[in-house]
C-alpha cells in the first residue's frame, strides 16, 4: 500500500481541502502518513497571502524532497497555483497542481512519472462553478471547518488572493445541509463556517440567498451543537446577517474576526479596501448593539506604503475605541503579482509600529481575560492537554481560551465552566453543573 503525507499551511480553506484530497486517497487505497515520516508521496497545500507564506511554502516542498529522495512530490494550493514556474525551478517537484485540480488528486498521483514535472493549473479567474470537494470528517480537529465559498472579487491592492482563488463561487445548500449532517452525526459539536470571501457566499447565485439564510437553515438542525463564522469582511455584513446570528439562541458563536487593515481612510483607499473608517465604526457599533456580548478581532497592516506616523496613531486609536480581544498584526512587504507604489516605509519604522500593535494587543486581551472574571461561559474541550501543564483546553463561544482541571471523559463535550482566575496569561476556569 502506497503512503502519502500532507503539510498544510495557510487558512482554514486550505485545511478543509487537505482534508477532501486525504479522504479521496484513503477511498482509493492509499495510507496517510505523519508528514514527518518517511512517505511515498508528499502532498504541500500552499499558501501565498504573504510572502513569508511563499517562502515556507518553498521551504516545506524541499523538506519533503529531502526526507525521501525516491518518494513523488506534490506542491498544491494558492502559491502552486500563482507560481508553478518559480516552483518547479526552485525545488525538486514531480507535480504542481492548482485549486481547481485538487478534486482530481487521486488521477493526478497515479500520472506523476517520469523526470519532467506535471503542471496542472488552469486558468482559475476563468472558474464558474463551485469545486465539488467534500468531506466526512476532518482528522486531528475537535470542531470541523465546512468550506461554502470560494473565490474573491475584491482586489485588495496588496492581495494575491483573487488571482490564486478567482472570482466568487458559491456551494449549493443542499450540499451545506448534507455535509453538516454527516459530520454533526460523527459527533462534531462545533461546525465552522469557512470561504475564501465568505459574506459573498450566494452572490453569484443571483436568487437572494446569501449567508443569512445558510446560518438560518442550519441552525434549524437540530442536533448541531453550535456554529462558528469565520473572517468576514465588514463591506458583507449586512441587518440580515447579523439578526440571524442574533436570533439563533445559543447557536451561533458570538465572535467576529473583521479585517480592519488600517484606521486612516487614506491608507484604506490605498489599499482598496471598499470602506472608510467610519463605515467600519458604524458597523462594529451596530452589531454590539443587537449582540451585546459579541468579541470581535481583526487583522491590521502595519507599513503600507505612505503610511505616515499620523495614519498609523488613526489605526491606534481605532483599534482602541473598538476594543478588539484579539489582532493579528501583519508587516507589509511588497512583491510580483500586487500593486507597486512608491514612497516605502523604512524596515525599522515597520517594525517598530508593529512591535506598538504587538503591545497594545497583548493589553487588549488582557483587558478581555479580566472582562471574563466571574462569567459562566460554554467551552469546547479540545481532545488532548496542554503539554505544558496536564490541564484541558478549549474555547468559549465569544472564543477565550481557557484551561480547566477535569478528567479526559470532558473531551470533545461542550460544558459550562466559570472563569476564577488569570495566572500568567492564561484563563483558568472550574466546571459547573447546569441548574
Amino acid at each position: 500500500m502506497n503512503t502519502v503525507a500532507f503539510h498544510t499551511l495557510g487558512c482554514k480553506v486550505n485545511q478543509y481541502e487537505t482534508q477532501a484530497m486525504r479522504e479521496r486517497l484513503e477511498q482509493a487505497g492509499y495510507q496517510v502518513v505523519s508528514f514527518h515520516s518517511q512517505a511515498d508521496i508528499y502532498a504541500i497545500n500552499t499558501c501565498t497571502v504573504t510572502r513569508r507564506a511563499d517562502q515556507k511554502s518553498l521551504q516545506a516542498i524541499r523538506a519533503a524532497g529531502s526526507r525521501n529522495p525516491e518518494a513523488k512530490v506534490i506542491a498544491t494550493g494558492c502559491y502552486a497555483q500563482t507560481n508553478p514556474e518559480e516552483i518547479t525551478d526552485a525545488a525538486r517537484v514531480d507535480a504542481v497542481v492548482g485549486n481547481e485540480e485538487k478534486k482530481d488528486i487521486v488521477d493526478i498521483v497515479e500520472k506523476v512519472a517520469g523526470e519532467n514535472p506535471l503542471i496542472s493549473c488552469r486558468n482559475i479567474s476563468r472558474a464558474k462553478e463551485y469545486n465539488s470537494l467534500t468531506i466526512s470528517k476532518f482528522q486531528g480537529h475537535t470542531r470541523a471547518f465546512v468550506k461554502i465559498e470560494d473565490g474573491c472579487d475584491l482586489f485588495c491592492s496588496y492581495c494575491k488572493v483573487p488571482y490564486a482563488r478567482g472570482p466568487v463561487r458559491s456551494r449549493p445548500l443542499k450540499d451545506i445541509e448534507d455535509e453538516v449532517r454527516r459530520l454533526v452525526e460523527r459527533g462534531y459539536q462545533e461546525i465552522v463556517l469557512t470561504g475564501i470571501n465568505l459574506g459573498a457566499y450566494g452572490r453569484d447565485f443571483h436568487n437572494g440567498l446569501g449567508l443569512a439564510k445558510v446560518i438560518k437553515k442550519l441552525t434549524g438542525i437540530p442536533r448541531l451543537p453550535r456554529l462558528r463564522l469565520s473572517s468576514l469582511e465588514i463591506t458583507e455584513i449586512g441587518d440580515d446577517l447579523v439578526e440571524a446570528m442574533a436570533s439563533s439562541g445559543e447557536k451561533v458563536c458570538p465572535h467576529l474576526h473583521l479585517p480592519l487593515q488600517s484606521g486612516d481612510d487614506e491608507v484604506l483607499k490605498r489599499m482598496n479596501r471598499g470602506y472608510k473608517k467610519d463605515d467600519f465604526l458604524q458597523t462594529v457599533t451596530e452589531i454590539k448593539n443587537r449582540i451585546p456580548h459579541v468579541s470581535l478581532s481583526t487583522d491590521i497592516m502595519v507599513g503600507f506604503p505612505g503610511e505616515r506616523d499620523s495614519q498609523f496613531s488613526q489605526t491606534l486609536e481605532l483599534v482602541k475605541r473598538i476594543g478588539f480581544m484579539r489582532l493579528h498584526v501583519f508587516t507589509y512587504s511588497s512583491r510580483p503579482g500586487t500593486a507597486r507604489f512608491p514612497e516605502e516605509v523604512p524596515r525599522q519604522v515597520k517594525e517598530e509600529r508593529a512591535r506598538v500593535l504587538h503591545q497594545l494587543a497583548g493589553k487588549l486581551s488582557s483587558d478581555f481575560q479580566a472582562a471574563c472574571l466571574g462569567e459562566r461561559k460554554r467551552v469546547l474541550i479540545e481532545e488532548g492537554r496542554d503539554k505544558r501543564n496536564g490541564l484541558l483546553t478549549g474555547y468559549s463561544d465569544d472564543y477565550l481560551k481557557v484551561w480547566i482541571d477535569g478528567p479526559d471523559e470532558l473531551m470533545n463535550r461542550l460544558i459550562e465552566v466559570k472563569v476564577i482566575e488569570i495566572k500568567d496569561g492564561i484563563t483558568l476556569a472550574t466546571t459547573q453543573k447546569k441548574p
